[in-house]
């Protein structure tokens, strides 16, 4: 995109999460997803596998008709973590990050732009929700249970995903 162009910005809603599992593997800790889960305009979608994810923000980027000077927004509470498992899967046009490149602010790719709600309202996730009128669970799930993207997941934790 030349720089002097003004950005268009897609006229949906989406936000992104991501759970995961923390283990240790000798010592070394390690995370894997287990869930992404999406939100575009209210409509929840929860996928298991970066590919599932993956395809999904490629059909959001065609039915948007993004891509040049064209972006999707999509909002992440706390991006900077996110960051750390997708920042591999794209060539980044422009990252806003502060604190040597490690609380990530904003990230821009391939007709994506990923905003930090986080860095935006300054407020827990439970916070926003509360003053948006939706209630968000919180430390409801047994985090030391290992989970990965075929794990069964039961009506306790689609509550707290979605």
């Amino acid at each position: 995109m030349n720089t002097k162009e003004k950005r268009v910005y897609a006229p949906v809603i989406v936000s992104y999460d991501i759970e995961t599992t923390n283990y240790r593997d000798n010592g070394v800790k390690k995370s894997v997803v287990y869930v992404h889960t999406f939100s575009v305009d209210g409509v929840v979608t929860r996928l298991r596998t970066w590919t599932e994810a993956e395809a999904f923000l490629e059909k959001l980027v065609a039915d948007h008709q993004a891509g040049g000077n064209t972006y999707v927004v999509v909002f992440v509470h706390n991006l900077p973590y996110e960051f750390s498992f997708i920042k591999k899967y794209f060539e980044w046009e422009d990252v806003f990050a502060i604190a040597d490149r490690h609380k990530v602010i904003r990230a821009r790719t391939q007709g994506l732009e990923f905003r930090c709600t986080l860095a935006l309202t300054n407020k827990s996730l439970e916070g926003v929700g509360r003053e948006v009128g939706v209630d968000k669970m919180v430390g409801d799930l047994d985090y030391e249970l290992m989970r990965h993207s075929e794990t069964p997941l039961t009506e306790a934790e689609i509550g707290y995903i979605d």
